[in-house]
């Protein structure tokens, strides 16, 4: 055995010892294996040159970064030759990618789910050896999910020409088989029938569902005192002949813990139980009853006990072990005051803050931690240098305690000493910055209070500018000296620029059509531009708006070895060019309605997507067509031209129109958007169908330009089911009527939502909309789809749709709150007050214009938004109300 430990010991020494053994490369010999890839920018991609000095780890290392481009199925680096006269051999391989890779046959479960169990993935490198091993783990899952001699097949389709794979993975899935006879080994604490009605299920015999129950059982005996109970499943045999799978179960129950405490009273017992070391040990001998101890001890203590103790005894019998733990809980101590004598210029609340104890309040416990004294001793220290009391020390602290030992003081005796100001401010190693522009970046004054966190940000502000300007491999480091008998310190940054960096080569792989030059546009760099870490960044962004890639990788090649030309190698995996969808929904106010979507991404290899989409329903029927581009003029801003034709069986009218708009659209990182637009639209109204006994003034064909500028802003954690955040939204539209160019009016929008969850399991939302439309000039001719109606699903619920004030109005004020209590999963109660105003000015607007509802409902959230089930009741009904009514609807209203 020795001599076997010696062997392994000399082997690993020796293999760490070749992996550091440097070798100079005095040539390097390129044989690249490429269909699309231009091979000499294969060859340039390596960044190991000629001149270099390298190791077996270094070269492993680069080829991690090479293999990391996903561009190469392999990637070998081999080394021959002399120490000081070495060959470097370089072969990489092209990879053929997978393209596609589609499931047949994966019922009842999702493509998406069945297609992570594969280890070929759309985009990555077709490696034939992973078949076998994709088929095997897909078999696995739906052999264990009950679907018994399940086979899988992963066919792959080699395209020559393209150089891709597309695969197809095929399951034939096997018969399924009720859970029969269960038979019970070794149980008496629960009978046989009461163990069989936890493995009761509606589904089919699912193995791994099999063995999550009886890990539940095994729970259910540890809650009941059996800890050491084992519950295993020892036999299944398929019964054919009745379609069954009866199964054998092994039960060892062993001894019952029983735990009592005596001598506690501000905690439960079950708490306490919960602090021992039983149930995660599973086990009661004198080992886990002595850490049980401890963590009881511990526990204590960290709640304040400082003089608790806990001691144990335990008996036992043939069936039963007893522990008990004789408690004796002492006074709890919470920290009343924190005293510093001796400040003078140091902020009492900003010290407090750095420590870890903190003061008894409302709403703070307060807990004295003794053992976190020291460390709150040193925090001091480091606050005082941070904020230049380089002097400042704790000289003596003490604990006070009252008599009934429930409140403590802490006294902390302090010799601040002065603060300390800059004096000089130098700077060592730069020669592309002058000194004069160092200052006024780091913003740092001569005689100014020495701050930390102003010299770490003139830090950031300075190496932000090499970065800005190519030197990728900047560093900077500050060194202050105390004048002590002046209490000033000087200050020098030292600087490495290190080389300025350039982009060398731009290596586009992937499965893609795009045309070249609008891949290129979108980077924002081109080859032998200064190389930028930010730019890198944004270019990786514009590629993914470009909206045609499903996945986007740019990864800089020499920057690990700190080359000053860096090659950037980018994959990129395009979307279905083709894409059609189907959706169907239903509200009870607007009744059912459906829409069909076909898009066209990437025309020509330009990066526009056309767009046709159909919508039809009771209430509105609408068919438009939609061309955009992702980029105007080079910058990141989305042109969207639009054509429509509609019907609008509304409420209150019948309409007919068509028009078309221009717009652009920009998204200012992930939370701002920006739209703008130009529209013009010719409605036709149907009088004899709308509501002329209150809109007669109102109903009249018209043509009307609309210039829209909106804004929105959206910091939800969630989009499909918000738990905390808010979003925003304001727009403002000018309408000028063309058969009248003096009928001008604006129309402006703002809605707010506010989402706060509590207690895990509720939510508050809060939404409130303000809608204007303002004359530009006296007796404006306001046309019926302009007006603003209350009443539905959408704005007040318990009234019918539009029925709050059949005339409309121009101004609107609508509050929405709602509380939802999460059930379980994605189902959640909900709670709701709404309230609306709708008059035809901001004067007419008090409290008896205000329409109130309440009511209660059901959500059940989908990825695309919620399934709403609610009944309203209004508050203050009016004469000829219903008084209550039931919504239903999918998606948000706000």
């Amino acid at each position: 055995m020795k001599k076997i430990f010696l062997f392994l010991f000399l082997f690993f020494s020796s293999s760490q010892v070749l992996a550091n053994v440097e070798y100079q490369i005095t040539s390097i010999e390129c044989k690249p294996f490429v269909v699309h890839l231009d091979s000499k920018k294969v060859c340039d991609l390596c960044p190991l040159k000629k001149g270099d000095t390298v190791t077996i780890e270094k070269m492993n290392e680069v080829k991690n970064t090479l293999y990391g481009t996903r561009m190469f199925e392999s990637v070998q680096l081999s080394i021959t030759g002399q120490k000081t006269a070495a060959r470097l051999l370089y072969e990489p391989i092209e990879a053929r990618l997978i393209r596609k890779v589609e499931v047949k046959g994966n019922y009842p479960y999702l493509a998406k789910k069945v297609l992570r169990l594969s280890l070929l993935q759309p985009g990555d490198a077709y490696l034939e050896e992973l078949i076998d091993e994709s088929e095997k783990r897909i078999q696995t899952f739906f052999e264990k999910n009950g679907y018994l001699g399940t086979e899988v097949e992963i066919l792959p389709e080699l395209e020559k020409e393209n150089y891709v794979a597309n695969i197809s993975i095929i399951i034939s899935k096997g018969k399924t088989y009720r859970l029969g006879d269960a038979t019970f080994i070794g149980n008496q604490y629960y009978t046989s029938s009461e163990l069989k009605n936890k493995l009761f299920s509606f589904t089919h015999f699912k193995a791994v569902k099999i063995k999550r129950q009886l890990k539940d059982i095994e729970e259910d005996y540890a809650k009941n005192g059996f800890v050491r109970a084992r519950v295993k499943l020892l036999d299944s045999k398929i019964n054919f002949q009745k379609k069954q799978i009866d199964i054998v179960v092994e039960v060892q129950e062993r001894k019952k813990l029983k735990i009592d405490f005596t001598g506690h009273s501000l905690f439960e017992s079950a708490t306490l139980r919960q602090q021992t070391a039983f149930y995660a040990e599973k086990g009661y001998d004198s080992f886990s009853v002595e850490r049980s101890l401890d963590q009881l001890k511990t526990f204590y203590k960290i709640n304040g006990f400082l003089n608790s103790n806990v001691i144990a005894k335990m008996t036992e019998n043939e069936n039963e072990v007893l522990v008990t733990f004789y408690v004796k809980e002492g006074p709890r101590t919470r920290l009343k005051q924190i005293q510093f004598i001796g400040l003078k210029e140091i902020d009492e609340g900003d010290l407090k803050k750095s420590l870890n104890n903190e003061t008894h309040s409302l709403t703070r416990k307060g807990i004295l931690k003794e053992e976190l004294i020291p460390i709150d001793l040193e925090n001091m220290s480091t606050f005082f240098n941070y904020h230049g009391f380089f002097d400042a020390k704790v000289e003596k602290w003490e604990m006070q305690y009252n008599r009934f030992l429930d409140q403590a003081t802490l006294i902390v005796l302090i010799h601040e000493g002065a603060f300390y100001t800059l004096e000089d401010i130098a700077f060592n190693g730069q020669t592309i910055l002058e000194g004069k522009q160092l200052r006024k970046l780091a913003d740092l004054k001569k005689d100014h209070h020495y701050q930390e966190q102003d010299i770490r940000k003139a830090e950031d502000k300075i190496l932000n500018e090499y970065l800005d300007r190519g030197y990728a491999y900047a560093t900077i480091q500050h060194h202050a000296i105390l004048d002590r008998e002046n209490h000033k310190v000087s200050l020098t940054f030292q600087i490495n620029e290190g080389p300025i960096v350039k982009v060398k080569n731009i290596i586009i792989s992937g499965d893609y059509k795009t045309d070249q030059s609008t891949i290129l546009n979108a980077l924002r760099f081109k080859s032998g531009d200064v190389y930028r870490y930010k730019k890198i960044l944004g270019a990786s962004l514009n590629l993914k708006r470009l909206g045609i890639f499903d996945y986007v990788l740019l990864t800089p090649v020499g920057i690990e070895e700190q080359k000053d030309k860096v090659d950037i190698a980018i994959k990129l995996l395009e979307k279905k060019t083709f894409v059609m969808d189907v959706q169907a929904g239903f509200d009870s106010d607007k009744l059912g309605s459906g829409q069909i979507v076909i898009k066209k991404h990437n025309i020509f290899g330009k990066a526009k997507e056309i767009q046709l989409k159909t919508i039809g329903g009771f209430e509105l029927n609408r068919g438009e067509l939609t061309l955009s581009s992702p980029r105007i003029f080079g910058a990141n801003w989305n042109l969207i031209n639009q054509f429509f034709i509609q019907y609008e069986d509304d409420e209150n009218f019948n309409a007919s129109s068509y028009g078309g708009s221009v717009g652009v659209l920009k998204q200012f990182g992930p939370i701002w958007t920006l739209l703008m637009k130009s529209e013009i639209t010719h409605f036709n109204i149907y009088e004899s169908e709308s509501n002329s006994d209150t809109l007669d003034e109102n109903l009249f064909d018209s043509t009307f330009s609309e210039v829209t500028i909106s804004a929105a802003m959206d910091k939800r954690d969630n989009f499909a089911d918000p738990g905390k955040g808010f979003y925003i939204f304001a727009s403002s539209e000018f309408d000028t009527d063309f058969a009248d160019i003096t009928n001008n009016f604006i129309i402006n929008r703002f809605n707010t939502s506010h989402y706060l969850s509590f207690l895990n399991r509720f939510t508050l939302v809060n939404n409130l909309r303000f809608n204007k439309l303002s004359e530009v000039n006296n007796d404006a001719r306001i046309p019926v789809q302009k007006l603003f109606f209350m009443g539905g699903n959408d704005t007040v619920r318990g009234f019918d749709e539009d029925a709050i004030n059949s005339s409309g109005g121009t101004t609107s004020f609508i509050y929405n709150a709602e509380l939802h209590y999460r059930l379980f999963s994605s189902f959640k109660l909900a709670g709701f007050f709404d309230t609306g105003s709708l008059t035809n000015s901001l004067g007419e607007i008090s409290m008896d214009t205000f329409r109130e509802s309440a009511g209660f409902g059901i959500r059940y959230f989908t990825p695309v938004g919620p399934i709403r089930l609610d009944y309203g009741f209004i508050l203050n009904k009016q004469p000829g109300e219903s008084g209550q009514r039931f919504h239903f609807s999918f998606g948000y209203f706000f």
